[in-house]
């Protein structure tokens, strides 16, 4: 035990200002983001929307996403990361709060797309910047501070989200319609953290990051290269859309799924995803223990494979307190494996490919779910949640069963170390 907290803090001595920076502007970020996910689909839901248009609305931000992962591998290998992090950060709070205060359908739809494509470039970039800034010796944990700091914003963020809302129904009471107290509610909280969101922009202001050499530009894009490397990069990318079309089917719907089968406001709901983003972060504060006894794939098949029974269990039950365990457990096992798939993504592939990996996987997870969120909508709202989560029950198994089958032979333990075989992997 001394020894792990010894290299903990060698480790964090080890992180640069660069990274400090970084991983600052993406907390506030992350309450902006946080908000949306838990508000957006009840404030639309409160519009007169339903399930079917919601999924549509969550398949056009993917979409944006699919648009945008080429292009911001393109960014992140030819230009400084400064301007990029701050366009991206103006542009989401812009897109966030046109999407909370428009009324026409045309025009929702069009600021998700564009809240998509630049939550994706700024996304997208973070990997491959981590990398730059990091040494090998740090790096798991920079991925893991990375992470584990969106899980700080998902429970400030889900918390307040809920919290604002609550605040300006008794704010607003009597000084507008009762029908149109609620969307008043959402619209200021929604407009507070946008506010929130923007002041991003001044830690990445300080951010000093040297532009890519013009040897990495080449090697990035050549076509050479990706030819070389097609086979893997399906390989690595099969697990990611399979996982990607299954959460797509009912993960965005779980707040829906709170309020429809349970009666939750949206206070309550913010509540729930607050501890569970509480469990999370304690759940990913292990990823670094576990990958270096198991490995990258055993920690991530192990981690898929657990989740199952408590998706199961939401899905079954009509008990409030068994749901919310269950959602608990779910959230905490399938996120420990975020920050080893990243890991392991990089890892695998040499340093030339690092962003045109990262736009790839992006695209799989983005296209898949902009695809099975609208199915998903359209499923929960003809026939409930229940035969999307079984499908999403399925597809988790078969991203399981396809890491451990591409990957599983791919590591090599030397002493305490467990290091890839590149070899094997392709």
């Amino acid at each position: 035990m001394r020894k792990i907290i010894a290299d903990y803090i060698i480790d964090i001595k080890l992180i640069t200002r660069n990274i400090h920076l970084f991983l600052f502007g993406g907390l506030l970020m992350g309450l902006l983001v946080a908000s949306m996910q838990l508000l957006m689909n009840l404030y639309l839901k409160d519009m007169g929307f339903g399930e079917s248009f919601i999924g549509r609305t969550l398949s056009f931000n993917a979409l944006g996403g699919v648009l945008a992962a080429l292009p911001a591998a393109y960014l992140a290998a030819r230009f400084h990361i400064k301007p990029i992090l701050i366009v991206a950060t103006i542009f989401m709070a812009l897109t966030f709060f046109a999407m909370g205060h428009a009324e026409s359908q045309a025009i929702i739809l069009i600021a998700g797309l564009l809240f998509g494509f630049f939550s994706t470039i700024r996304g997208i970039i973070a990997a491959p910047f981590i990398m730059r800034n990091s040494s090998e010796r740090e790096r798991m944990l920079v991925f893991t501070a990375n992470y584990s700091l969106w899980m700080v914003a998902a429970i400030v963020g889900s918390y307040l989200g809920g919290w604002l809302h609550d605040y300006f129904l008794v704010y607003f009471e009597g000084s507008v319609p009762t029908a149109e107290l609620e969307i008043y509610a959402y619209r200021y909280a929604m407009l507070v953290t946008t506010v929130i969101g923007l002041t991003a922009i001044f830690p990445f202001m300080f951010i000093k990051a040297k532009r890519p050499e013009p040897e990495e530009l080449a090697r990035a894009f050549s076509w050479k290269v990706f030819k070389a490397n097609w086979r893997l990069l399906f390989k690595l990318n099969v697990p990611f859309m399979l996982l990607g079309t299954g959460a797509g089917l009912i993960i965005p719907f779980l707040n829906l799924y709170f309020r429809e089968r349970f009666a939750l406001n949206a206070n309550q709901i913010g509540v729930y995803f607050s501890i569970l983003s509480i469990v999370m972060l304690f759940a990913v504060m292990l990823v670094p223990i576990l990958k270096k006894r198991l490995g990258f794939i055993k920690t991530v098949v192990m981690t898929e494979l657990l989740s199952i029974p408590f998706m199961l269990v939401l899905c079954l039950t009509n008990d409030l307190s068994m749901a919310f365990w269950a959602f608990l457990f779910r959230g905490a096992l399938m996120n420990m494996g975020s920050p080893v798939t990243t890991g392991f993504m990089m890892e695998a592939v040499p340093s030339e490919m690092h962003g045109i990996v990262n736009s790839f996987s992006s695209m799989s997870w983005t296209v898949a779910s902009a695809i099975s969120t609208q199915i998903g909508g359209t499923i929960i709202e003809k026939s409930g949640f229940e035969t999307s989560f079984y499908w999403a029950i399925g597809l988790y198994l078969a991203s399981a069963f396809s890491y451990f089958y591409y990957f599983s032979k791919c590591e090599i333990r030397s002493g305490e170390t467990i290091r890839i075989d590149h070899a094997a992997i392709r």
